[in-house]
């Protein structure tokens, strides 16, 4: 994976972590944020 991919994707994992409210107003979105957080998380390794 290219340095700059992952820089991007650390970019998005901030981003999402400063939306967390989103948790309170949609659950179901909110899981699917986690379920891709986990996904990105595991192919940066």
């Amino acid at each position: 994976m290219s340095q700059s991919m992952l820089q991007n994707n650390l970019g998005l994992l901030n981003f999402f972590y400063s939306v967390k409210p989103i948790k309170e107003y949609n659950p179901r979105v909110w899981k699917f944020f986690k379920l891709w957080k986990t996904w990105i998380l595991s192919i940066a390794h």
